[in-house]
């Protein structure tokens, strides 16, 4: 400390002096420009790292061979862009700390104004004040898109990201910047104060905006509110009082928590809390059991409550880029729900309820560590499209039963392990769109998945003929039935297999 500091002057005085001392402030010009800088250099970013993620092997080079090269290109890139971009970031640090210093001083200065209320001020209750969306250490920590450095092993097509959100991490993340959001402080009033009967809230600090915005929805019974885009980090609990809400936007602020009185929205239909920093969502989510649509993408969730299963009334979940690991079995019981979506989490299991959900229409999972398709989803029979893409080295085999998925329309299982299709996947003709490059195909060889979808469903008819002859005949001579040559599962060393015959088909490489 200071010398000569006696007194809250004299720490204001040298606050001052300790302020003064920085780089001058940046002008609105000045900021405008780093925030359009970095922006535009983020767009491009994201739009060469897609260019470069959706390459695919060449034919005769080895994948671990190509994707050393695209790691290669993937670090001439982000360089670039660092630098691009370095400028611009410095212009947003320099005006975050001058609006940290003026928070801390104007909190003083409140201080000075009010010295009978010195013990009971709140933190950050004097001085309400944007914090800029970009710091040297926020801005990686929400990724979008999967880093092909983030795997060593070269076990697979290309690497994931199965760490995001952790600190120091290279984001794809497209810079959620906004100009409008980098402001001066603005001067505090009465209803800026937090809440002071819950002794928690007592140390968290609520926007002026949304305490106002929350006053007028209470005042006018609206039925939509939208607090999207502006960089609180608290939403207060008399949110709870506004039972007449059917939509609520949250997205795209800083929160790291939902407050519990949420529950208490009885009519809420729509929730949307993407682009947060969400490490859970809290069990009173269970009592929103009008909720329609819940979006929580963007955030940092590893599980659901078990309590999501009381949303029965839930038509679409929202769920990616988070760091969820298993859904619970509670799942089961949105029986309403049409739409589910886990694209970049850390998926390795699906539960086994979801045979339960018969209005299913579309399932993603890519992008996570799925092992294993479960038979259950194979019963689903409204479902329409279903991507379990990217799962890479982790999904090696498809359910027997896939066959029964006479409704798919839409099905993605590109960039896997997978060598063998099922015999029932002849039974898919309604398919109107298969992607499944990018795997170790033995059956059907890899000639025929190039040829197209026409071709390996010939292909699998075939193929299920000839053994039904050859089964045929081998009961006619023996009396007895034998087990298909084709679809075996081999447990040897000798792998990968190739085609020779369709009498034999594996033989070892």
């Amino acid at each position: 400390m200071g010398k000569n500091m006696e007194s809250i002057e004299d720490v204001l005085s040298e606050m001052t002096k300790l302020k003064s001392k920085l780089p001058p402030r940046p002008t609105p010009d000045e900021l405008k420009y780093a925030t359009q800088t970095i922006d535009r250099v983020e767009s491009t970013l994201t739009s060469r790292l897609e260019d470069l993620f959706h390459q695919t092997s060449p034919t005769g080079v080895p994948y671990h061979v190509f994707r050393a090269y695209l790691e290669m290109r993937e670090e001439i890139i982000r360089a670039k862009a660092d630098e691009e971009k370095r400028m611009a970031v410095s212009i947003i640090e320099l005006e975050e700390r001058h609006q940290k210093y003026d928070a801390l001083i104007a909190k003083v200065q409140n201080a000075v104004i009010h010295p009978l209320h010195n013990n009971a001020v709140h933190e950050g209750s004097a001085y309400d004040y944007k914090q800029p969306v970009l710091s040297a250490t926020d801005s990686s920590k929400h990724s979008s898109l999967p880093s092909l450095s983030e795997d060593n092993s070269y076990s697979g097509p290309l690497s994931r990201n199965l760490s995001a959100g952790n600190s120091g991490e290279r984001s794809f993340k497209k810079s959620t910047i906004n100009s409008s959001r980098i402001s001066t402080p603005v001067a505090p009033y009465p209803g800026s104060q937090p809440d002071q009967d819950n002794g928690e809230d007592g140390a968290k600090h609520y926007s002026p905006k949304v305490l106002s915005a929350i006053n007028n929805a209470k005042i006018h019974s609206l039925k939509e509110l939208k607090l999207n885009d502006m960089g609180v980090e608290w939403i207060p609990e008399l949110i709870g009082n506004l039972t007449h809400l059917t939509s609520l936007d949250l997205s795209g602020n800083r929160l790291t928590a939902l407050p519990e009185s949420i529950g208490e929205l009885s009519n809420l239909q729509y929730l949307n809390v993407s682009k947060n920093a969400l490490k859970t969502l809290p069990e009173t989510i269970g009592c929103l059991t009008s909720l329609r649509h819940l979006d929580i993408q963007m955030n940092k969730i590893e599980e659901l409550p078990m309590t999501i299963g009381l949303c029965t009334q839930l038509v679409e979940l929202l769920c990616d880029f988070n760091e969820l690991k298993v859904l619970p079995e509670a799942t089961g019981n949105l029986v309403s729900l049409q739409k589910l979506r886990l694209y970049m989490n850390h998926v390795h299991r699906l539960p086994t309820t979801l045979r339960s959900l018969t209005n299913l229409v579309e399932l993603d999972v890519k992008f996570n560590r799925l092992e294993r398709v479960p038979e259950s989803v194979c019963y689903l029979p409204n479902l329409i499209k279903l991507d379990v893409s990217s799962n890479f080295v982790e999904l090696k085999e498809l359910p027997g039963a896939i066959g029964q998925m006479q409704s798919l329309r839409e099905l993605n299982i590109s960039n896997n392990h997978i060598s063998l299709l099922p015999p029932s996947f002849a039974m898919l003709t309604g398919l109107e769109k298969l992607e499944m490059d990018q795997n170790p195909w033995v059956i059907p060889p890899l000639d025929v998945v190039q040829r197209g979808k026409e071709a390996v469903f010939q292909f699998m008819a075939d193929l299920v003929s000839q053994e039904a002859k050859d089964e045929k005949e081998t009961i006619k001579k023996t009396g007895f039935g034998r087990l298909s040559s084709v679809f075996r599962k081999k447990k040897t060393q000798g792998s990968p297999y190739k085609v020779k015959k369709k009498n034999d088909l594996l033989i070892r490489a």
